[in-house]
């Protein structure tokens, strides 16, 4: 588990913690990501701190346990219980194993698709990238999005709202296996950035 966190953001820090902890979370296997601070361009800061994030993954080697990488902002908030929590997560792994790319905990659907799976859809298009599980081959596919989307930002600036990182995504998944859970297994909390 990665989370993204910004070294002045102690209250974030902290809401994510207990969120883990609230869940029962192995805090042997959470990684704390610092997060990339730019000053009036949050969004390209949120970009870098993503890929810093999925290069710490790819770079770690691990195991076969490490094959997926679950990803939390530090303003991700479980919408359950720590049962409902693993009773979903547990449905999604019994019925989809690894046969994805990206398993998104929070996520906006604009346009899903049927998975044949009770409660699991396919998302066509949609964002927000608060907690989503990635696996590690897939990794390197989505980082490469990511840079293509932060280059872009870096050239035009935020006027062009298609170049963020959590919208940006959606070039890839029509084609690409990213899933979702109903009821959605998390949230972005009400917070500034």
């Amino acid at each position: 588990i990665h989370f993204i966190n910004l070294e002045h953001r102690k209250d974030r820090l902290e809401h994510i913690m207990q969120e883990l902890e609230n869940v029962g979370a192995d805090f042997n296997r959470i990684q704390r990501i610092d997060a990339t601070y730019i000053k009036f361009f949050g969004i390209l800061g949120c970009g870098k701190s993503h890929i810093k994030s999925l290069e710490a993954f790819i770079q770690n080697g691990g195991t076969c346990e490490d094959d997926v990488c679950l990803i939390l902002e530090d303003d991700f908030s479980f919408c359950h219980s720590a049962a409902e929590t693993d009773k979903a997560i547990e449905h999604f792994f019994q019925h989809i194993g690894k046969n994805f790319d990206v398993f998104m905990l929070a996520c906006n659907v604009l346009e899903k698709a049927e998975s044949g799976v009770p409660s699991i859809s396919r998302i066509m298009r949609g964002q927000t990238l608060s907690g989503y599980a990635v696996t590690r081959k897939y990794a390197p596919i989505l980082l490469d999005n990511f840079k293509k989307g932060v280059e872009m930002l870096e050239t035009y600036g935020f006027s062009v709202h298609e170049y963020c990182i959590d919208i940006h995504i959606q070039k890839l998944q029509p084609t690409d296996r990213w899933y979702f859970y109903e009821p959605r297994i998390g949230k972005q909390m009400e917070s500034y950035s």
